[in-house]
């Protein structure tokens, strides 16, 4: 049976810094006066991530992002390092704005349903579900499969005063179109990074504290609106061009 936990998010902003991986000890400590550390990490830089992203067969999610249309979706599938479960992922966009959509199933249930294309196995208890629902009119609308993988280490830090606050720093980011089994042990892949920066990405709810602000000023950070699954799909088929 699947695990549904239903999660929806408004008013949620998301930035993304390029970080010399020389810095982010250095950041992580003055973050540490604000944040705790996700305590899922480990001493080895966090945990590891593998995400398969879905699109349709022209990869419409895709040209959505490089065109900048405004409201866009994605839907993925995530597994966290040694859990035996995956999430069943809606990341959707309008302008700045980020809400995302997710339900916790066994790998079992995803290879039964959306992977097998049989939504008739789904059972009313998942079909209940609105992230199920909506995953699967988008499933059907656009002809859905897994397009392309990513992986990556994170460490992550959650707010002490502000639990809305978060801030992760994603270093040894890869990409591959072949592993697109999240049961399936990573097989390696180009690094779709900079092995020396790390991507932080900053989320918060209605406004950054000011202090995130000077430190960011502090450390020189570059902004990026750097996209993981289409710089992944643009490096594997464009060249890099679009990204």
């Amino acid at each position: 049976m699947a695990q549904s936990s239903y999660t929806r998010t408004f008013n949620r902003f998301e930035f993304k810094y390029s970080a010399p991986r020389d810095l982010v000890d250095a950041l992580v400590a003055a973050l540490e006066r604000y944040m705790v550390p996700d305590p899922n990490g480990d001493d080895d830089f966090g945990y590891s991530t593998h995400s398969v992203y879905c699109d349709s067969p022209d990869l419409e999610f895709f040209w959505e992002k490089v065109e900048g249309v405004k409201f866009r979706r994605k839907l993925r599938f995530r597994r966290y390092e040694g859990q035996p479960d995956v999430f069943l992922e809606i990341k959707q966009r309008l302008d700045r704005t980020v809400q995302k959509r997710r339900v916790r199933w066994s790998l079992q249930r995803l290879h039964e349903t959306f992977l097998a294309h049989d939504f008739d196995a789904l059972t009313p208890q998942e079909t209940a579900d609105p992230t199920v629902a909506e995953m699967v009119a988008m499933w059907r609308t656009y002809d859905l499969r897994p397009v392309m993988a990513t992986r990556y280490r994170r460490l992550a830090l959650h707010g002490t005063y502000d639990p809305g606050l978060r801030i992760t720093f994603d270093t040894g980011v890869s990409y591959s179109g072949e592993a697109l089994d999240v049961a399936a042990g990573w097989p390696g892949g180009p690094l779709m990074v900079d092995p020396r920066v790390a991507v932080m990405e900053i989320k918060f709810n209605d406004r950054a504290p000011a202090w995130l602000s000077d430190l960011i000023i502090g450390f020189g950070l570059m902004a990026t609106r750097m996209s993981k699954y289409c710089r992944a799909i643009d490096l594997q088929l464009f060249e890099g061009r679009f990204t």
